[in-house]
């Protein structure tokens, strides 16, 4: 169908017929757009990301997870602290004085946890770890999951599961359920402190194949490789690698320099003048802010008019991108053999 996605040390696997699968909802189009403009946000990002990158083929995907949805049963036991002020009389320089402390009082105390999970997990491999911990975050509600239907993936290109769903629940799943069971017992302890949890755990789960759709494209700039990865299912939802500018970077350290030599000197001078009296210290306190803060303000304005041009300039470039006037950079396609 003309797609390719390169992946790391990519090798060929049967694709397992999966229990379920959420059909892409973000159209090709849409990601582009949204490509572009997720291209240009961020302070220090290159006002020429888009000119001067170098983008390989987008590629629509289906990534396989792992999807574990069940219940829990968690008796336990704690120890419940309820705090209570308790006052008492003290001789001070020979006169009484009237002070209060906080004392807790323990109870045991014990209860049931029930409630169920939903966890996905990133089930393939040979992909960059950011992408697949990205993709395991994928959230859908209950009508969007389908049946299989090989139909869904015309034109797209689809990676294999591999390892054991079981070995997968004991290595990562088991971990998750049980912080979510203990948070859950947290909040059932009375009173206003707790020590001495214990519980077990009991649960019943059952595991899925699902496979979720995901756009993602590789580009380099200057020579350094980038990604870019959005959810198939929304386009609010996208994450990646942006190169920075680091002339930027220090032309704006170079802006809070003097403050920052500023505040130094003050902090030197202020508690030197604390150590001589107490007037003198408050003295040096309000002649020594008064500059600081002055010069960390025009720092801030200083930065900000920076950062405001470049993101005009990118905002600018964009434009041009959007009316047509101006194309993606794209790698040469690649000859099949």
């Amino acid at each position: 169908c003309g797609n390719s996605f390169r992946v790391e040390e990519a090798v060929d696997k049967v694709v397992a017929t999966p229990d379920g699968i959420l059909p892409f909802k973000v159209a090709k189009e849409q990601y582009h757009q949204r490509l572009l403009e997720w291209l240009i946000e961020g302070d220090y990002t290159p006002d020429d990301i888009l000119e001067s990158s170098v983008f390989d083929q987008v590629n629509g995907i289906y990534l396989p997870l792992f999807m574990y949805v069940g219940k829990y049963h968690a008796p336990w036991v704690a120890s419940a602290g309820y705090d209570r002020k308790e006052s008492s009389l003290i001789t001070v320089n020979g006169k009484l004085v009237n002070t209060t402390k906080t004392v807790t009082d323990w109870r045991p105390c014990n209860g049931e946890a029930n409630g169920s999970f939903t966890e996905l997990i990133f089930a393939g491999e040979h992909i960059k770890p950011e992408i697949a911990e990205f993709a395991a975050g994928c959230a859908f509600a209950g009508g969007d999951l389908k049946e299989y239907d090989p139909r869904y993936t015309l034109g797209f290109v689809m990676q294999g599961f591999t390892g054991s769903d079981e070995d997968v629940w004991n290595t990562h799943i088991t971990g998750r359920v049980r912080a979510i069971v203990e948070a859950d017992i947290k909040q059932k302890i009375p009173g206003d402190r707790q020590r001495d949890l214990s519980y077990d755990v009991f649960s019943e789960k059952k595991a899925f194949r699902v496979y979720a759709p995901y756009w993602i494209v590789y580009y380099k700039y200057k020579g350094t490789e980038y990604h870019a990865c959005m959810d198939g299912l929304t386009s609010a939802r996208m994450d990646g690698k942006r190169p920075e500018d680091q002339d930027r970077k220090k032309t704006v350290s170079k802006f809070f320099r003097p403050a920052h030599i500023c505040l130094a000197v003050w902090l030197v001078v202020f508690i030197g003048a604390v150590q001589a009296s107490q007037d003198a210290g408050t003295a040096a306190f309000f002649i020594g802010l008064i500059p600081t803060i002055i010069l960390y303000v025009r720092a801030s304005s200083k930065k900000k008019a920076l950062i405001d041009k470049s993101k005009a300039i990118r905002q600018q470039i964009l434009n041009g991108f959007k009316t047509g006037k101006k194309a993606l950079r794209n790698q040469p396609a690649k000859k099949e053999e």
